[in-house]
Protein backbone atom coordinates (compact mmCIF):
# COMPACT_ATOMS: atom_id res chain seq x y z
CA UNK A 1 0.00 0.00 0.00
CA UNK A 2 2.87 2.38 0.78
CA UNK A 3 4.34 1.76 -2.67
CA UNK A 4 1.01 2.56 -4.31
CA UNK A 5 0.71 5.78 -2.29
CA UNK A 6 4.27 6.78 -3.26
CA UNK A 7 3.53 6.09 -6.91
CA UNK A 8 0.33 8.15 -6.82
CA UNK A 9 2.11 11.01 -5.03
CA UNK A 10 4.89 11.03 -7.63
CA UNK A 11 2.32 10.96 -10.43
CA UNK A 12 0.44 13.91 -8.93
CA UNK A 13 3.63 15.94 -8.46
CA UNK A 14 4.78 15.18 -11.99
CA UNK A 15 1.36 16.05 -13.44
CA UNK A 16 1.12 19.33 -11.52
CA UNK A 17 4.66 20.37 -12.39
CA UNK A 18 3.99 19.94 -16.09
CA UNK A 19 0.45 21.31 -16.21
CA UNK A 20 1.42 23.96 -18.77
CA UNK A 21 3.60 21.68 -20.90
CA UNK A 22 2.31 19.55 -23.74
CA UNK A 23 3.74 16.13 -22.93
CA UNK A 24 2.73 14.80 -26.32
CA UNK A 25 4.93 16.99 -28.53
CA UNK A 26 6.11 14.78 -31.34
CA UNK A 27 8.25 15.08 -34.39
CA UNK A 28 6.92 13.95 -37.75
CA UNK A 29 7.69 10.38 -38.78
CA UNK A 30 11.36 9.98 -39.64
CA UNK A 31 12.47 13.00 -37.57
CA UNK A 32 14.34 12.86 -34.23
CA UNK A 33 13.46 15.00 -31.23
CA UNK A 34 16.24 16.74 -29.30
CA UNK A 35 15.23 19.38 -26.78
CA UNK A 36 12.37 21.34 -28.29
CA UNK A 37 13.38 20.76 -31.91
CA UNK A 38 13.08 18.02 -34.49
CA UNK A 39 16.00 17.01 -36.71
CA UNK A 40 16.22 14.95 -39.88
CA UNK A 41 19.26 13.89 -41.90
CA UNK A 42 18.72 13.73 -45.65
CA UNK A 43 21.15 11.43 -47.45
CA UNK A 44 20.08 12.51 -50.93
CA UNK A 45 22.50 15.35 -51.80
CA UNK A 46 21.24 18.82 -52.62
CA UNK A 47 22.89 22.20 -53.13
CA UNK A 48 22.35 25.68 -51.74
CA UNK A 49 22.80 28.11 -54.63
CA UNK A 50 20.89 30.91 -52.89
CA UNK A 51 23.59 31.54 -50.26
CA UNK A 52 24.30 35.13 -49.27
CA UNK A 53 27.52 36.39 -50.82
CA UNK A 54 30.23 37.06 -48.25
CA UNK A 55 28.10 36.48 -45.13
CA UNK A 56 28.06 33.41 -42.95
CA UNK A 57 24.49 32.73 -41.81
CA UNK A 58 22.43 29.68 -41.00
CA UNK A 59 19.98 28.88 -43.78
CA UNK A 60 17.14 30.43 -41.75
CA UNK A 61 19.00 33.77 -41.79
CA UNK A 62 20.18 33.83 -38.19
CA UNK A 63 23.78 34.70 -37.42
CA UNK A 64 25.88 32.13 -35.60
CA UNK A 65 28.23 32.56 -32.68
CA UNK A 66 30.06 29.23 -32.88
CA UNK A 67 32.74 28.22 -35.37
CA UNK A 68 34.94 25.20 -35.84
CA UNK A 69 36.82 25.92 -39.06
CA UNK A 70 39.49 23.47 -40.24
CA UNK A 71 43.01 24.89 -40.23
CA UNK A 72 43.33 27.51 -42.98
CA UNK A 73 39.56 27.78 -43.54
CA UNK A 74 37.55 29.55 -44.75
CA UNK A 75 39.83 30.08 -47.73
CA UNK A 76 37.48 30.59 -50.71
CA UNK A 77 39.73 28.20 -52.68
CA UNK A 78 37.24 27.38 -55.49
CA UNK A 79 35.88 30.96 -55.69
CA UNK A 80 33.29 31.55 -54.57
CA UNK A 81 32.89 29.24 -51.56
CA UNK A 82 29.89 30.67 -49.75
CA UNK A 83 28.53 27.46 -48.21
CA UNK A 84 29.81 25.35 -45.36
CA UNK A 85 30.29 21.62 -44.89
CA UNK A 86 30.41 20.25 -41.37
CA UNK A 87 32.55 17.27 -40.25
CA UNK A 88 34.82 17.72 -43.26
CA UNK A 89 37.65 15.53 -41.93
CA UNK A 90 38.57 13.22 -39.08
CA UNK A 91 38.88 16.43 -37.01
CA UNK A 92 35.15 17.07 -37.55
CA UNK A 93 35.86 20.65 -38.54
CA UNK A 94 34.26 23.03 -41.04
CA UNK A 95 35.23 23.73 -44.64
CA UNK A 96 33.91 26.37 -47.03
CA UNK A 97 32.65 24.96 -50.36
CA UNK A 98 30.87 26.28 -53.45
CA UNK A 99 27.11 26.33 -52.96
CA UNK A 100 26.70 24.40 -56.21
CA UNK A 101 28.21 21.30 -54.57
CA UNK A 102 25.64 18.65 -53.69
CA UNK A 103 25.92 17.42 -50.11
CA UNK A 104 23.89 15.51 -47.55
CA UNK A 105 22.12 17.85 -45.16
CA UNK A 106 20.22 18.14 -41.88
CA UNK A 107 17.00 20.08 -41.38
CA UNK A 108 15.68 21.35 -38.06
CA UNK A 109 12.28 22.64 -37.01
CA UNK A 110 10.89 23.94 -33.74
CA UNK A 111 8.14 21.99 -32.01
Amino acid sequence: MAVLRSFLLLFMIFSMGNAGVDLFLKCPTGWTIFGLRCYKHFSQPANRITAEDGQWLWSDGTAYDYTKWCSGEPNNHHRPENCLEINNSHNRCWNDVPCSYSKNYVCVMDL
